[in-house]
């Protein structure tokens, strides 16, 4: 006797087929025919005997994935792709079907996963996509002040540095323009009656090396340029030229005489002591001069020669001939080497009397009162070919 379905042999006596479980008699007579029992899903742990329509694990809450025995229609491991149909030849009656589970909180069955909702799809009351969308809202509005407020002090950043900027370019055009004034006015001497205002820089107070040691530094200048407020002359004039160059302050005409100033007013005195250092780059006699009136043109000339003589003269640049010298006193000094042209000069201009010292020695001293007014200082370069004076580290006290 063999299986009606799967076709497998059967021993005798047996009920259901051992491989599908098909039953091969009718089952013990009973009023109601017996059915297998469907435990609730997720509930109890009764299993469901393993059929050719339902192997375990096929639905919800069964038992786990169990071994179905093979046939036909149903390879080992392997569930059946087709839904349950009765078999010819099987019990009438045994109509099995598994209970539909129940619905769950979300609206689907279970063990079916909801299909996506839709970007603004609404739920039954509809209160979902509005309160999307109001969210949405607030979330841009939130993130426009965000960004607004965040904005302000990158802002302000700029307009500080725009402003910053500006006052910069502004001091700048004043520097420039003062700069370029200074120039102006130490290239082109004042005017009668007008006197450049420049403020005096700070100095230290360093005692006057040369008698009567006392008085107070006005002037300390490297004379490296111009930066030091005492407006020296810069330019050409009449074949003198006044300039800065290689680190020092340069007189240079093609022959006779020159003369460069500083026209601060703080430098303007009648009594004082100048100091300067001298090297005759080209020519015979270089020097010092104080209490240069510029509307007169007069003053009182200290000069020293390469040959070891000097003079002590006072000068007139407005007269004529023999009008613009007149010697007061000229000699010569051992304290000049015969073909030195570098000295350390200075000179001492107290009431009338006049001394003249040359590298730290007093050559001479004279008395002369002709000059008595309040002047300016220069320096000075003589000689009958191509004149080249550099001058460094002048310092001037008032006496």
């Amino acid at each position: 006797m063999t299986c009606t379905v799967c076709g497998t042999p059967l021993p005798g006596g047996v009920e259901r087929c051992p491989r599908c479980g098909t039953y091969v008699a009718a089952p013990p007579s009973s009023d109601v025919p017996p059915t297998v029992a469907v435990p609730p899903v997720n509930q109890g742990a009764s299993p469901t005997p393993p059929t050719m329509f339902a192997p375990r694990g096929m639905y919800p809450g069964g038992q786990g994935d169990e071994q179905v025995p093979p046939t036909a229609y149903a390879p080992s491991n392997q569930r059946y792709p087709y839904p349950p149909q009765q078999a010819p030849g099987a019990y009438p009656n045994n109509n099995y079907a598994p209970p539909t589970p129940p619905n769950n909180q979300y609206g689907y069955q279970q063990g079916v996963p909801p299909l996506p909702r839709q970007y603004g799809q609404t739920s039954d009351d509809g209160s979902s996509g509005k309160k999307g969308s109001r969210a949405l809202i607030i979330g841009l509005v939130a993130l426009v002040i965000i960004l607004l407020i965040g904005s302000i002090p990158i802002l302000l950043a700029r307009s500080n540095n725009k402003s910053s900027q500006s006052q910069q370019t502004s001091n700048s055009g004043g520097t420039t323009s003062t700069k370029g004034t200074a120039q102006s006015k130490a290239t082109n001497p004042p005017s009668a009656g007008v006197t450049p205002t420049v403020a005096a820089p700070t100095l230290p107070n360093e005692k006057n090396p040369y008698p009567p040691q006392t008085g107070t530094l006005v002037l300390k200048d490297p004379m490296r340029n111009n930066s030091q407020g005492y407006m020296w002359q810069e330019g050409s004039n009449n074949g003198t030229t006044c300039r800065f160059n290689g680190g020092k302050y340069h007189v240079t005409k093609a022959s006779g005489s020159a003369l460069c100033v500083p026209q601060s007013p703080v430098i303007a005195a009648q009594n004082l002591t100048v100091e300067a250092d001298l090297t005759l780059q080209s020519g015979t006699y270089m020097g010092l001069a104080t209490r240069i009136d510029p509307q007169q043109g007069t003053g009182y000339l200290f000069v020293v020669g390469t040959d070891g003589t000097y003079a002590i003269n006072q000068v007139n640049i407005k007269a004529t001939g023999s009008g613009q010298v007149r010697q007061i006193r000229q000699g010569f000094s051992q304290a000049m080497p015969l073909g030195a042209n570098q000295v350390k000069m200075a000179v001492v201009v107290r009431g009338s009397q006049l001394t003249l010292f040359v590298n730290n020695q007093q050559i001479d001293s004279v008395n002369d009162s002709r000059l008595n007014n309040s002047g300016s200082i220069g320096v000075f370069v003589n000689g009958n070919s191509a004149l080249d004076l550099a001058v460094s580290n002048v310092r001037v006290w008032k006496l």
